[in-house]
């Protein structure tokens, strides 16, 4: 450990890891988008039915040229002269689909009229051999008590505007959020006493550091209180930190500092690192990426300000309590000036006990009675310093994402 071979190694292993970050949500919001199509949708029967136009999920998203085709035999009933006009390959669709109908519903009227006027009786038509003028459908026998009422351009929407929810007192959930990591950091005394007076600034850490990405992910447990109210906990696994620069000791070597020369909390480390700051000549600033792993369990309400059909619109906030797993941050002793590379979680300074606060809004979609997909823009803020108060800095971590995710209403 400390030498730049691993420090190498753990970087490129960083960045393997931030780039699943980023394509695992992508392929499981595509896969998701591929099983509603494939398993929900009452007009999906084989994967050459999928349709890969997100904006029919809303039914909103209805275009100009959307017609109805067909309507229930009560719509029609009092006024049979309805037309509906169709040409070129549309006429020829619909009377391929009146084709298919008519031998399971046996339709006791079903005209086609020519520009002449003249009915043409269906059972003696070849559909191969005639030109159709403009269409009119008259009243179908049994329609209502066989198809419901028929409208072909449901099929353009996989969720249903009309469907009935099923929303349960609990339900369950994943999610996933990706975003980006920063803190706060100041020093609880002006300038914190060194061996040598150097000492590294708090002017110069923030204005050199660098926000780096960050996720979390883990299970939801749902309790809803009401038709507005929810209550939400669960169990997340979470990532804070923040990119700092170090430069390579004029020595080139891990060095082992003896213990009067630094605090006793960074016995056992060995270092070859020094502040940018305060070293001497013409050294190569390194970038290291801070990392801070947390298990979490959030306490969250979330209110519903917002509902148009199967759409809610909430507001969050709360709190969660957060446990240091795993540490691999570059931490600085300001007895020694040296940078030390801690990857314990034991580590004298750090607080393994802490909490955020949260805040953020919630945008859902229901698309099944039971199943909702949710995307959830969050801020987190650390409650407590990342460090206790026997280090100089206080630091507090913060981070910013979207949590996307779906719920089961049991």
């Amino acid at each position: 450990m400390g030498t730049a071979s691993k420090i190498t190694e753990r970087k490129i292993q960083r960045k393997i890891r931030w780039g699943a970050y980023v394509v695992a949500p992508l392929l499981t919001l595509g896969m998701i988008t591929l099983l509603i199509q494939l398993f929900f949708s009452p007009f999906s029967s084989d994967f050459m039915s999928l349709n890969f136009d997100l904006g029919k999920l809303w039914p909103w998203s209805k275009t100009a040229d959307d017609t109805e085709l067909f309507y229930s035999g009560e719509d029609l009933a009092e006024d049979p002269a309805d037309l509906i006009a169709f040409d070129g390959q549309n006429r020829l669709e619909l009377l391929r689909e009146l084709n298919r109908i008519k031998n399971v519903i046996k339709p006791r009227e079903v005209h086609y009229m020519n520009t002449s006027d003249q009915r043409i009786d269906t059972r003696n038509v070849h559909l191969d051999q005639i030109s159709i003028e403009p269409i009119e459908l008259k009243r179908i026998e049994n329609i209502d008590q066989t198809f419901g009422r028929i409208n072909l351009t449901e099929k353009e929407y996989l969720v249903s505007p009309e469907m009935s929810i099923n929303r349960s007192r609990f339900a369950v959930g994943i999610a996933f959020a990706p975003g980006y990591s920063y803190r706060k950091l100041s020093y609880r005394t002006n300038t914190p006493v060194t061996l040598n007076g150097k000492g590294q600034s708090n002017v110069y850490r923030n204005s050199n550091d660098q926000p780096i990405m960050n996720f979390y992910a883990g299970i939801d447990i749902f309790f809803n209180v009401n038709p507005r109210l929810t209550l939400q906990s669960g169990l997340y696994y979470s990532s804070m930190g923040e990119q700092l620069y170090i430069s390579e000791h004029q020595n080139g070597e891990s060095m082992n500092i003896s213990s009067s020369g630094r605090n006793k909390a960074f016995n056992g480390f060995n270092t070859m690192y020094e502040s940018p700051e305060v070293v001497s000549g013409s050294r190569d600033r390194i970038p290291f990426n801070n990392y801070y792993g947390y298990l979490e369990i959030p306490l969250l309400a979330n209110y519903r300000v917002w509902k148009k059909d199967n759409v809610n619109l909430d507001i969050q906030g709360g709190f969660s309590y957060t446990y240091l797993n795993h540490v691999d941050a570059m931490v600085y002793d300001f007895d020694s000036d040296l940078y030390y590379w801690i990857s314990k979680r034991s580590f004298d300074y750090l607080n393994r006990h802490n909490a955020n606060a949260y805040l953020g809004v919630s945008v859902s979609q229901y698309i099944t009675p039971n199943v909702e997909i949710f995307a959830n823009p969050q801020i987190r803020f650390g409650v407590k310093s990342t460090f206790n108060e026997e280090y100089p800095v206080k630091q507090h971590q913060y981070s910013g994402g979207i949590r996307l995710g779906m719920k089961v209403n049991l």
